[in-house]
């Protein structure tokens, strides 16, 4: 429940604070090794669907005495989510020692990746009501204006049989968007697309001893580029029909066509939970036990894990979590002006998980 700007003290100064953060996530897939040309084998489970993300964020921001905040940031996002049959022959293409079993395959792919810099305006925290009897309970809310530098979309569907044969029957199609897509008569994709989002968090104490914080990233998300080469493509392989008058006409078996469309998409929104215990009711800034949910990309994280104390004071600031899934674990340390985190599995280029964080800041 706390990140680069509870890191701050409370005086009336302004507050200057960066952060540089990466963050790999993969469910059966090895996300690190996904670029290079053999990342087949280290697949743990190529018949399975896997998901995968990777996000990066350069930030400065400056925070106000009353608490507002702006930030100008860098960011970018990939994520991927494809079915198990559609790994499987995309493993199959990329290994050449690998054979595709003969029977129905049932593709379904999808991918988008981006990249942009812009502009964040953040309230302060605010009483979530003023009835409340405390002031436990607190809200703030940030927006986001982007300029795109990247966006790129790709999607894949359909069927492909392999017969006893050793031949192939097949009925597919696939869209891809980005700029590196050209063609003769193509005129060139837009210079570049906007975006905007929302975020949102809420924080409070239900009972003495307890802090919950849930935290919505990038909801109410639009990324947009006007006129993005966009290539849209059907293979099938039932190329013949039936004329009345008894002869067969044949189409191609690839149909395509290549223009600039306006493209939109979503980000991939974070949901995040998280609880804390303090371990002594008398000292809720001492040691306390955490846990932590969190779903991106359709990926998700559960972290429990302990810390020493508060990031508040000067003293330094330890936490461990472990995520079981993975499994993984994540330590983080807190002293004065700066903040590390590093969490991963340790398996390599095999790695399903890798987040690198490092924060810092100071009183203007």
């Amino acid at each position: 429940m706390h990140g680069p700007s509870c890191l701050a003290d409370s005086s009336a100064d302004w507050t200057l604070a960066a952060v540089v953060a990466q963050e790999s996530a993969g469910v059966d897939l090895p996300v690190l090794a996904l670029g290079q040309a053999d990342w087949p084998h280290y697949l743990a489970a190529p018949n399975k669907a896997g998901r995968a993300l990777q996000t990066a964020r350069a930030e400065l921001t400056a925070r106000h005495p009353s608490g507002w905040r702006v930030a100008r940031f860098v960011r970018a996002q990939a994520w991927l989510d494809a079915n198990a049959d559609a790994i499987t022959l995309a493993a199959t293409e990329a290994d050449p020692t690998r054979q595709a079993a003969q029977r129905a395959y049932s593709l379904s792919a999808s991918s988008t990746s981006w990249a942009g810099n812009g502009i964040t305006l953040g309230t302060p925290w605010w009483p979530l009501c003023t009835l409340c009897t405390s002031g436990h309970w607190q809200w703030q809310a940030d927006v986001s204006l982007l300029h795109l530098q990247k966006l790129r979309r790709a999607d894949l569907g359909g069927t492909l049989n392999n017969n006893e044969a050793g031949t192939y029957d097949f009925d597919l199609w696939s869209q891809r968007s980005n700029t590196d897509i050209t063609g003769r008569f193509l005129p060139a994709s837009g210079d570049a697309g906007s975006g905007r989002s929302w975020s949102l968090a809420v924080q409070g104490q239900p009972v003495p001893g307890w802090q919950l914080a849930v935290r919505a990233d990038d909801i109410a998300s639009r990324l947009q580029w006007d006129d993005l080469a966009t290539d849209a493509n059907t293979l099938k392989s039932a190329v013949a029909t039936l004329r009345p008058d008894g002869y067969l006409d044949y189409a191609p078996y690839l149909r395509g066509k290549k223009s600039l469309w306006p493209i939109t998409s979503p980000m991939a929104p974070r949901w995040q939970l998280t609880v804390q215990r303090a371990l002594s009711t008398d000292d809720p800034s001492g040691a306390a036990l955490t846990w932590q949910m969190s779903r991106q990309a359709s990926i998700d994280q559960i972290w429990i894990g302990w810390r020493n104390g508060s990031a508040t004071t000067a003293l330094p600031h330890f936490s461990l979590a472990f995520e079981p899934h993975w499994p993984a674990l994540q330590f983080e340390a807190t002293w004065r002006d700066w903040r590390l985190l590093i969490a991963t599995d340790g398996k390599g280029l095999n790695t399903q998980y890798r987040r690198l964080e490092l924060a810092w800041q100071t009183a203007l």
